[in-house]
């Protein structure tokens, strides 16, 4: 995966969730998923919302660099 598109593609196709519904869960219209995952957008100032949703470091998502998911040390304590 070397895109933020492909990297979200697959989060998406793995938690078989559509665009409709991940934009609903991060306020956004079905269309404003639908241009990240086709015009090669780099990053996207979702970017944090969206790995919230899917539970993904933030790194990961925007470079595919370091795990896909935040260690144990990364999040936040209740």
């Amino acid at each position: 995966m070397n895109s933020f598109a492909e990297r979200l593609a697959f989060l998406m196709k793995k938690h078989n969730m559509s665009q409709a519904e991940l934009g609903r869960r991060i306020q956004v219209k079905r269309q404003t998923i639908q241009h990240i995952l086709s015009a090669d957008v780099k990053n996207s100032k979702l970017l944090f919302d969206i790995a919230t949703v899917f539970n993904v470091n933030e790194t990961w998502l925007a470079t595919g660099n370091g795990s896909m998911y935040p260690s144990s040390k990364e999040l936040p304590v209740l």
